[in-house]
């Protein structure tokens, strides 16, 4: 309902408010018997946004906490846009806070998106798909049972979005027709795209994102939406499964004009347990990291062969360093199947900035010694810092938790050829 430009600076912060008497379809959106505002509807204030600071177009628009709407109360929306970088590309947040919560705990406000918009200018073409409708050779889907099939999953779908009317496959494709109820088509034309409607074009998709099982999918991350002809209410729709398990949508009206496409929807399931959290006013993302406790196995037939380098003992046997390693294996030793090196933190008093850069310094050397040991190629090493990930409360050290990081990038252009180990810096073994 409002837009503030800040201070001298070419930021935006858009605010307005949100309920289910304000936004009476969102109560027809219920997952487990609460209502979320669809990640539809934030991936179209995004786009409305954008639209506002010629950056129309969502690069990526990734969601971090369910919207979940209580009844009877409202929230306060907030979507910031921020200064455009040298490419013209703008970040992008969305929050809500309780309702008059102005000058109050900011701590009370929700992030529940972040992402980047782009300005890019080309304008929506015309789609070639809708030229023949159904498309040829495209095989008729049974949709009747499906908002049944889909409430046993937990989703509890109203009229507004339960649009999906009739649907088609080809090969990798699915095409749909889907359309808002009568009593909804006015109200339409005050959107880009109806959430009810973009919402319901996803549905014939989900059948792809069953992963065995059969849990609710909730959108997690929109990648490369574009916004077409504004204001529709009845829409055709092609749903693309690419390889990553994720979805491409385009959604076209009766005469081809484009009215969004998104080149890639990605979906995460999501439980009541984890809902019911995120109603917490404390509660953060549903994707977190947690510990899982690993046995260590029994059966030493299977011990792989180690060796260590350096000053770490008690690890199979023993090298001056990684060069000692090559020669050995040079001279006819047998390759271990795990080399073991400890990235120990500088032990001289001085500025921690120059612990970091010597420990990664370092660090760094050992990973490319390793990648260029081609005698070593089927090894792997496992790198063993001390403090460098923090448990519940405790603080990492800077310096171990700057060689993981650096670590974990070589793991992911190498993938099988580092392993990390953190121990307790307590632990003296």
């Amino acid at each position: 309902s409002a837009a503030v430009r800040v201070g001298d600076r070419d930021e935006w912060v858009f605010t307005g408010r949100v309920s289910q008497d304000a936004q009476p379809w969102t109560t027809d959106h219920a997952v487990f018997g609460m209502v979320i505002v669809p990640g539809a509807a934030l991936a179209e204030l995004a786009l409305a946004a954008g639209g506002q600071v010629d950056c129309p177009v969502i690069d990526e628009l990734v969601l971090q906490v369910p919207l979940l709407l209580p009844e009877g109360a409202a929230l306060d929306l907030q979507v910031t846009v921020g200064a455009p970088d040298e490419d013209g590309r703008r970040d992008i947040a969305i929050y809500t806070a309780p309702s008059g919560n102005a000058g109050q705990d900011t701590a009370q406000a929700t992030c529940h998106a972040r992402g980047t918009l782009t300005p890019d200018s080309d304008v929506p073409a015309a789609t070639d798909w809708t030229a023949t409708w159904p498309p040829e050779d495209a095989e008729p889907v049974s949709v009747e049972d499906l908002y049944e099939r889909l409430a046993g999953l937990g989703y509890d779908y109203g009229p507004s979005f339960k649009g999906l009317h009739t649907a088609w496959a080809q090969d990798e494709y699915i095409y749909a027709e889907v359309a808002l109820p009568d009593d909804h088509i006015a109200s339409a034309r005050q959107y880009g795209i109806h959430p009810g409607l973009l919402d319901s074009s996803l549905h014939s998709g989900l059948t792809w994102l069953d992963r065995g099982d059969h849990a609710a999918q909730l959108p997690f991350s929109w990648a490369g939406v574009r916004l077409g002809l504004p204001g529709s209410s009845q829409v055709r729709v092609r749903i693309t499964s690419t390889a990553d398990s994720s979805l491409r949508v385009d959604i076209a009206d009766e005469y081809g004009e484009l009215v969004l496409s998104a080149e890639q929807l990605t979906f995460r399931p999501v439980d009541q347990a984890q809902l019911e959290g995120a109603r917490r006013p404390e509660a953060g993302s549903l994707y977190t990291v947690d510990w899982t406790p690993v046995a260590p196995t029994t059966d030493t037939a299977t011990s792989p062969q180690l060796a260590a380098i350096g000053e770490l003992t008690g690890a199979g046997e023993q090298f001056a360093d990684l060069g000692a390693l090559v020669g050995a294996v040079a001279a006819g030793a047998s390759v271990p199947d795990v080399v073991v090196a400890g990235v120990a933190a500088e032990e001289a008093p001085g500025e921690e900035t120059d612990a970091v850069r010597a420990v990664v310094a370092r660090t760094l050397g050992l990973v490319q010694e390793w990648l260029a040991a081609d005698a070593l190629s089927a090894a792997r090493l496992v790198l063993v810092t001390r403090g460098a990930v923090s448990v519940g409360e405790e603080s990492p050290d800077v310096a171990a938790a700057a060689a993981w990081g650096l670590v974990r990038s070589a793991q992911s252009e190498h993938p099988g050829r580092f392993v990390l180990l953190d121990l307790d810096p307590a632990d003296a073994a």
